[in-house]
């Protein structure tokens, strides 16, 4: 009784996971690269004389990585599905150092965001101070929750990496669960076919009819 349970329940948990990981990449992926084409700071410039301008920038013009990261790792959730054996480990790995790579550009990119809004307020009709006052605008900018969104993605992915590498080679092969009960069948088939032919050429050579 004990044996029986546990013989149905590892097969089942090990699809569930497959499944889990190979859905949770993809999602992972596309969350991270959706929320770096979302604003991540904007400020309003406001110059007497001139009209209010709103100036963003978002995620692929700040942190550009974030975005070409995600894409990998989708890319990689995929492969997992027409991986096997020691491929499917690597692919699980690009998928980790991907998740991981987008993750520290999100942490890090506080730099490059206020750069990039600097270069944005330099080209907004509405300025009209020198780089010292794009600076202090840039620094006072408000801050969206899409980068932590992002981050989130990225955090999702490398659980999902990890995952992929540590149980790659227990999750079932797309071309085994297809292909090899067709194989099976046909294997199983061929020797009673060619028996079959040899009787017939046997009867023939007796001078019997085969058909009766």
């Amino acid at each position: 009784m004990s044996d029986e349970p546990g013989t149905t329940v590892a097969p089942t948990a090990s699809r569930r996971s497959y499944g889990l990981s190979v859905v949770g990449g993809i999602a992972a992926g596309g969350l991270t690269f959706w929320a770096a084409t979302r604003t991540w700071a904007a400020v309003t410039v406001r110059t007497p004389g001139l009209p209010t301008d709103q100036v963003a920038v978002d995620g692929r013009a700040a942190v550009p990585l974030v975005a070409a990261l995600a894409l990998v790792v989708m890319a990689g959730s995929v492969a997992v599905l027409a991986s096997r054996g020691r491929v499917r480990v690597a692919v699980g790995v690009v998928v980790l150092l991907a998740s991981l790579g987008a993750a520290i550009a999100v942490v890090t990119g506080g730099g490059s965001i206020t750069s990039a809004l600097v270069d944005a307020l330099g080209q907004s009709p509405a300025m009209a101070g020198d780089r010292g006052t794009q600076l202090r605008l840039a620094a006072d900018a408000d801050a969206t929750v899409w980068r932590w969104v992002a981050l989130l993605g990225a955090l999702v992915g490398l659980a999902v990496g990890v995952l992929v590498a540590r149980n790659a080679r227990r999750w079932p092969v797309m071309g085994g669960r297809y292909e090899n009960p067709a194989t099976q069948a046909d294997e199983a088939a061929r020797p009673a076919s060619d028996a079959s032919d040899a009787d017939l050429w046997k009867a023939l050579d007796r001078g019997e009819d085969p058909t009766t």
